[in-house]
This record gives C-alpha cells, sequence and structure tokens, in this order.
C-alpha cells in the first residue's frame, strides 16, 4: 500500500500539505494551482488511497448518515413498498452531499434507535434519520429528544421536538377533487376507513370532504376497515363492501381511495358487476406503489416517499456539526405536498 508520505516525496510538499489535499480537502484556498496539481498528479501515478478512518479523525466527523429501521416488519418493511423508495431517496440526499450512507439495524441488546444513538456517541455517523414507526414502536422519541445529536423524524405526527419531515395529504386531494370536476363528476365516493390508521384515514377524507365542497361536489362515504394493515387485507375488505355498494347502482360516479390495495379492491369488484373503469366509474388511489401496473393504469396521489427522503437527509447533513443549524431546526415541521399522477382510470363523468 503507497503511503502517504511518498505521495508527499513525489510531489515535493510536506506530509500535511499532502493530507489537506488528498484526505481533508480543507484550507486548499492556501493553496497554488500548481501544488495542488502536483500532488493529486503524484497520487494517481503511485496509486494512492485515502485512508478513510485516518481522514475522518483528522477531520473530526465520519461523513456518514445513517437510518434506524425494521426491515423485517411485515407492514413496514423494505417489501412493503412504502419505505424502500424512501430509503432510496435518503440515499440519493447523503450521497448527493458527498457523504456515506448506513442503515443501522439491531444488535445485541440494543434496538434500532438505540444502536442509531451508539453510532452517533461512537462518531461512527455524523446523523440519524428515524422513521416515525420506528421511533413509536420502539418508544424511542424521549431518548431520541434528549440527545444532542443530529437527529431527523420522518412520518411522525405526534408532537416532538425534534425536526420531521411528513407528507402533505391534502395537497394530492384538493387536486383529485379539482381533476374530477373537471371531468363533470358531481358525487364523490370515498372508500376507507373513517377512523383510526393513526388519524391518516382522517385527514385524507377530511381534505377530499373540503375540496369537494369548495367545487360544490357531495361525497359519499364507503367505510372500509381492514382487519390488519395488510395489503390483501385491505383489498379484500374493500372488494366486500364495494360489491355490496354498487350492486345498488349509486349516483356516485368516481371513488377515491383512502390507499392503492383499496384502489384495488374497489376495481376487483367493478370487474366482478361489470362496471367499467372508467366510463361508469372513475377511481383514485393514494401511494403510487404499483399503479401504474392496473388494468386500466390509475390515476393516484403520490406520496412522494422519495423527496421525503431527500429532505430528511438534507436536513440531517445541514445540523450534522453545525450547532447553529441544530438549533434552528429544532422543532421544525416540513410538509412535501402530495402530488396527483393522471393515467387512465379517470375519465368524463357518465351520461
Amino acid at each position: 500500500m503507497v503511503r502517504l508520505q511518498e505521495v508527499a516525496q513525489a510531489a515535493q510538499v510536506s506530509i500535511g500539505t499532502a493530507s489537506k489535499i488528498l484526505n481533508t480537502g480543507t484550507e486548499l484556498d492556501r493553496l497554488s494551482p500548481d501544488c495542488i496539481r502536483r500532488v493529486r498528479e503524484a497520487a494517481r501515478a503511485l496509486g494512492y488511497e485515502r485512508n478513510y478512518h485516518a481522514s475522518a479523525l483528522q477531520a473530526g466527523r465520519s461523513r456518514a448518515v445513517g437510518v434506524a429501521l425494521l426491515p423485517g416488519h411485515k407492514e413496514h418493511g423494505f417489501a412493503s413498498g412504502f419505505w424502500g423508495p424512501m430509503v432510496g431517496g435518503m440515499e440519493m440526499g447523503v450521497r448527493a452531499a458527498g457523504c456515506h450512507f448506513v442503515i443501522v439495524g439491531a444488535a445485541p441488546e440494543l434496538n434500532e434507535a438505540q444502536n442509531g444513538l451508539r453510532f452517533l456517541q461512537e462518531s461512527r455517523i455524523d446523523a440519524l434519520i428515524v422513521p416515525g414507526y420506528v421511533a413509536t414502536a420502539l418508544e424511542a422519541v424521549p431518548a431520541l429528544e434528549s440527545s444532542d445529536a443530529a437527529i431527523v423524524l420522518t412520518e411522525h405526527h405526534a408532537h416532538t421536538s425534534l425536526p420531521v419531515v411528513n407528507v402533505d395529504d391534502s395537497a394530492g386531494y384538493r387536486e383529485a377533487a379539482r381533476h374530477l370536476a373537471e371531468l363533470g363528476h358531481k358525487h364523490l365516493l370515498w372508500v376507507g376507513p373513517l377512523s383510526g390508521r393513526r388519524g391518516y384515514a382522517q385527514r385524507r377524507r377530511d381534505a377530499l370532504v373540503q375540496a369537494a365542497a369548495h367545487l360544490g361536489l357531495t361525497v359519499t362515504d364507503l367505510d372500509v376497515t381492514a382487519a390488519s394493515g395488510e395489503k390483501a387485507a385491505q383489498v379484500a375488505a374493500a372488494r366486500a363492501r364495494a360489491l355490496a355498494h354498487f350492486s345498488s347502482r349509486p349516483s356516485c360516479t368516481a371513488a377515491v381511495c383512502f390507499s392503492e390495495p383499496i384502489a384495488f379492491g374497489v376495481c376487483a369488484a367493478a370487474a366482478a358487476l361489470g362496471v367499467r373503469i372508467p366510463a361508469d366509474l372513475s377511481l383514485v388511489g393514494f401511494d403510487d406503489f404499483s399503479a401504474e401496473l392496473a388494468f386500466p393504469a390509475m390515476t393516484e396521489i403520490s406520496h412522494m416517499l422519495v423527496e421525503m427522503g431527500q429532505r430528511a437527509a438534507e436536513l440531517a447533513v445541514e445540523m450534522a456539526g453545525d450547532r447553529a443549524a441544530w438549533d434552528r431546526l429544532r422543532g421544525h415541521r416540513e410538509r412535501i405536498p402530495s402530488r396527483l399522477t393522471i393515467r387512465e382510470s379517470t375519465g368524463p363523468a357518465r351520461g
């Protein structure tokens, strides 16, 4: 392995100067362009590779951001389709800042959040992102709040002194109501829970009802409450309720759903009854995980998971090592507007 001393000798500079140029990237404005060029050319010619641990120790930072996850959780793991895109957004944001991205799991006698705090204390990472479900499931919010490290929560709606990045459900539902009104729909059907689901259902329904009222539309409720949050249970519950509802040929010409699985359940019921989408019924879902693969491709409100992850990463990097930013962002809440993507499942109102 080529040592830094050999590079310094080849470039005819001190070891300290070579280290600034190759390892820390600091105080380069004090060095001449010729000096910087000679060191970098010598490093390339000799095949020098930076010692990450040495440079991190010298800089006092790991230049890494972690996320605490429960990867095996049925509803919230990567297989759910929810956290994968958000974590992908986090990684994109972290790497754009020139940092490393670390997924922090549990350790012997430590849960995921506790292990994340240990990584911070040991300077393995400079900042930590914690999804709200992890913080809540592990009852970790008090411990996270008491830390003076850079910690950001995502999708957490309870009060906290930590910075939080959430989705703004209402923005997408306002777009959906406006889109359906422009297509001539007057009577909408809300398909989803009327309560529970940690307040998500109430917020989404209220946003639809308020937007519809502003546009002169009416909304009828079709309460769909699945036995669990798993996708299959939501599809089955929505199909059963929609079969009973549409058998009576209701006046509603468009259905707006709480989630993508519920929208799939409505789609299945419509197919069984010969209700054509969108000729007889326009359909809007929420999530946008697999909507473009449906037949017809489904109009959906996007959670904007990638964008939420990116923004959480940006806040975490901003807070890392910057006490002023840490103070400024305490209690900060940022909402990423959900967005309607129009596809083939919505069309002009019948008759």
